[in-house]
C-alpha cells in the first residue's frame, strides 16, 4: 500500500513499535482511510521480538462520521437560529410596542405645531427616526419569522424584470449585471414586497464583494428536489420550486464566514457601513415562505446565493382584484382592548374624533362583562392579541356567540402567525401590526366594519 507521501511501512506503529503494548493509529491515504494496529510478539524472557500489524480500511465509518458530524453541526446551527430568532421576535415586539406611542403622539404633534417653525422640523425628525426604528424592528420581525405577509401570485421572471434598473442603478457601472430568465412564467404566493426585499439585499452585498467591480448574475428556473436528493443535501426539501439564484465573482467568503452570515447583527463590513440584518431578514423571510436558501462561497471565489420557494399551482394563479377606496370615518360602536394604558388612550383620541363610540376594556375579564353589558351595541372588536386574563383570540370567540356576524381586528407587535386558524375563516376580520399610524388603524377599522355587511 503507497500513499501519496510514501508507502504504508513508513507509519509510525509499522515502522518503530518499541512498545509492549499494542498501539493504533488512523492513515488517511488518497480518498481511503485506514486503521493500523500493531500487536507486540514477545520471546521466552519477554523482551520485544517483533510485531503483528493488521491493516483495516475504516473508509466507510469515517464517511459515516463526517456526515453524522456534518448533521450535528446543521441541527446544531438551525436550533441556534431558532433561539436567536425568538429573541430578536421578543425584542422586536416591546419595541414596538414603544414606537405605537412616540409614532402617533409625534403624528399628533406635528398636526398642531406650524410648519416650517422650528418646533415643527424637530418633531418631524423624531417622527421620522421612529418611521426608521419600525423598519428595523419589521427586519427583526423578518428574521424571527413573525413579519406579517401581504401574499399573493407573483411570476417571479415578472418580479426580477421589473428591479433590473433598480439594481443596475445601485451596482455601478463596473460591475456587470445578467438576468437569466425561466423558460416559462412562473409563479410563487407570496409577498411581492419581501421577495424584492431579498433580491435588493443579495444584489447589495454581492455589490459590497466586489469593489474593484465584477459580475452578478440573477437566474430564475424551475427545480423539482426529489426524495434521493434530499437524503443527500439535508438542507432540501423534496417538491417543486422556482429557483431564484444570485451569484458573484467578489471576494468571497471562508467556511467561518458562512456559519455566521445568517445571524442578526453579524456583519464583515466596516464600522457604520451595515446594520448585519440584510442576510438575517433574507433567511427569515425565505423561512417564513416555506423555502430554504442554500449558499456556497470561497474565499476569493464568489458567493452563490440559491433561494428556493415552493411553485404555486396553476389553478391558483389567478388574476388579482382591486380593493376599493373606503372613507374612514363611521359612527359605530367598537370594543377596543388593550392593557398598554398609553396605547390605549392613543387609540381612543384616534377613534372618537372620527365619529366613533369606544368602549374600553384593559384585560381579557373586562372584555367579557364589557360584551354582556354593550354586545346589542358593539359592531367591531378592536383587541390586542396577547393580553392580561385572556387573549384577543378567545374575546373575539365570546364575542360571536353574541353576534355571529361580528367581526375584528387583532393588534399585536408580533406578526400575524401567532393567531389560530379559526379567525381567518370568515375572510373579514384583519390584522394589526404595531406600530401602526392613525391612518392605518382608521383605514383598517372602515375596511372590515364594511366588509361585514357585505
Amino acid at each position: 500500500l503507497h500513499s501519496s507521501t510514501g508507502p504504508i511501512s513508513e507509519c509510525p506503529v509499522i515502522k518503530a513499535q518499541h512498545s509492549l503494548q499494542r498501539e493504533s493509529t488512523e492513515l488517511h491515504l488518497g480518498d481511503r482511510w485506514f486503521q493500523v494496529t500493531g500487536d507486540p510478539i514477545l520471546d521466552a524472557d519477554g523482551q520485544y521480538a517483533g510485531a503483528i500489524h493488521i491493516v483495516t480500511d475504516i473508509t466507510d465509518r469515517k464517511q459515516a462520521e463526517e456526515e453524522r458530524q456534518k448533521l450535528q453541526t446543521q441541527l446544531n446551527q438551525a436550533q441556534k437560529m431558532e433561539c436567536v430568532g425568538r429573541l430578536a421576535g421578543g425584542v422586536a415586539h416591546d419595541f414596538n410596542n414603544i414606537l405605537q406611542a412616540i409614532m402617533c403622539y409625534g403624528r399628533f404633534l406635528l398636526e398642531t405645531l406650524p410648519p416650517g417653525s422650528e418646533t415643527y422640523d424637530n418633531a418631524k425628525e423624531v417622527y421620522k427616526g421612529t418611521e426608521r426604528a419600525a423598519s428595523l424592528t419589521r427586519q427583526l420581525l423578518a428574521f424571527s419569522r413573525q413579519q406579517v405577509l401581504e401574499r399573493k401570485n407573483v411570476d417571479v421572471n415578472d418580479l426580477v424584470q421589473n428591479l433590473l434598473k433598480m439594481i443596475g442603478r445601485l451596482l455601478g457601472e463596473d460591475i456587470e449585471l445578467n438576468f437569466h430568465p425561466a423558460s416559462r412564467n412562473v409563479h410563487v404566493f407570496s409577498d411581492p414586497g419581501q421577495l424584492e426585499q431579498v433580491l435588493m439585499n443579495l444584489c447589495v452585498n454581492a455589490r459590497d464583494a466586489m469593489p474593484e467591480g465584477g459580475l452578478l448574475e440573477i437566474e430564475v428556473s424551475e427545480e423539482n428536489l426529489s426524495a434521493d436528493y434530499c437524503e443527500i443535501q439535508p438542507w432540501a426539501k423534496p417538491g417543486k420550486y422556482v429557483l431564484l439564484r444570485v451569484s458573484d465573482n467578489g471576494t468571497g467568503m471562508d467556511s467561518t464566514t458562512l456559519s455566521y452570515i445568517f445571524e442578526p447583527f453579524f456583519t464583515t463590513k466596516d464600522f457604520g457601513k451595515g446594520t448585519g440584518l440584510g442576510l438575517a431578514t433574507v433567511y427569515g423571510i425565505v423561512q417564513q415562505h416555506e423555502g430554504f436558501i442554500h449558499v456556497y462561497s470561497e474565499k476569493g471565489m464568489g458567493s452563490v446565493f440559491k433561494i428556493y420557494l415552493p411553485l404555486a399551482p396553476e389553478e391558483s394563479q389567478e388574476t388579482e382584484t382591486e380593493v376599493a377606496k373606503v372613507s374612514w370615518g363611521g359612527h359605530e360602536t367598537i370594543l377596543l382592548v388593550e392593557d398598554d394604558v398609553v396605547l390605549r388612550t392613543l387609540a381612543v383620541r384616534i377613534l372618537e374624533p372620527a365619529g366613533y363610540k369606544v368602549i374600553a376594556a384593559s384585560n381579557g375579564v373586562e372584555a367579557i362583562h364589557k360584551l354582556e353589558e354593550h354586545h346589542t351595541e358593539i359592531n367591531l372588536l378592536l383587541s390586542d392579541v396577547l393580553l392580561p386574563k385572556g387573549n384577543g383570540q378567545e374575546i373575539f370567540t365570546a364575542f360571536l356567540k353574541y353576534k355571529p356576524e361580528g367581526r375584528a381586528i387583532l393588534m399585536s407587535g408580533y406578526g400575524s402567525n401567532i393567531i389560530k386558524d379559526e379567525f381567518w375563516k370568515s375572510g373579514k376580520n384583519a390584522f394589526l401590526q404595531k406600530p401602526f399610524g392613525p391612518e392605518d388603524l382608521l383605514s383598517k377599522v372602515r375596511q372590515v366594519i364594511d366588509a361585514s355587511q357585505d
